[in-house]
């Protein structure tokens, strides 16, 4: 679903984007409130018919998956294409922290948001996770320009001191786009985990060349990295559910 939202600020054409796109491609903001991700979980439950406490939802969900992963299937679509999620993560963000990244000057500007994901990451399971990729293969169609972006938000129920990663190869954005392998949808959750998904980058050469970094994005707190941006699920394994809330955009001018 696209969502388009006008921010009226001056850009530099020349300039635009000499800070994020052109340096290390990625950044650690706070763009969205505690009653943004509370109310979030709140509709979550709704969706996953859940009605007791919140620190319950987790138990909830993952019993759903174990007994009845069809039903489960059906909450997760049903999630991925809830309205109300989608807004509150895209009329509630604090655009000033956004568009700070990318140095305005002059003209008028269009923040076109074009694709939105809630994740569902079960704990201490990888079998969702994806390999090295890059978003831009994977949304092809919503990301054409080299000034789309992503916003990774993760979240989860019952620790607000949590962390949480996500690995990346520092400055690999600058490459553009690079060629992915293809994996048979029978075995894309089979293989090694830098492998796993629909696509993956299977070049030695230049996952060796970048810089290895897993950030670290404390609870409501979202990363935002450029679409080209060669990235992984990270190893590391919570306790808790890992909720994360996706949104995909370009900066159009």
């Amino acid at each position: 679903m696209v969502f388009q939202v006008i921010i009226s600020l001056a850009v530099n054409h020349q300039r635009m984007n000499s800070k994020f796109f052109s340096s290390c491609g990625w950044s650690v903001k706070k763009l969205h409130s505690k009653e943004v991700i509370k109310n979030a979980l709140i509709l979550i439950s709704k969706i996953y018919d859940f009605q007791g406490d919140l620190k319950e939802l987790d138990n909830h969900i993952v019993n759903l998956y174990r007994t009845n992963p069809e039903r489960a299937g059906e909450y997760y679509d049903k999630l991925n294409n809830s309205k109300g999620i989608m807004i509150l993560f895209k009329d509630k963000i604090k655009f000033k922290s956004l568009l700070n990244l990318y140095n305005f000057h002059g003209h008028e500007i269009q923040i076109k948001f074009t694709n939105f994901q809630c994740l569902v990451m079960l704990p201490n399971k990888s079998n969702e996770n994806l390999g090295w990729h890059q978003d831009s293969k994977y949304f092809s169609k919503d990301l054409k320009t080299k000034y789309s972006g992503v916003i990774w938000t993760p979240f989860c129920t019952n620790n607000l001191k949590s962390k949480f990663n996500l690995d990346i190869l520092e400055n690999s954005h600058i490459s553009g786009g690079i060629k992915h392998k293809k994996n048979k949808s029978m075995f894309r959750k089979e293989v090694i985990n830098e492998k796993k998904g629909r696509y993956f980058i299977d070049n030695e050469k230049k996952l060796n060349f970048y810089s290895k970094l897993s950030p670290s994005v404390n609870w409501g707190e979202s990363l935002i990295i450029n679409s080209n941006l060669i990235h992984k699920s990270s190893n590391d394994f919570s306790e808790n559910i890992r909720f994360t809330a996706i949104w995909r955009y370009e900066i159009i001018y």
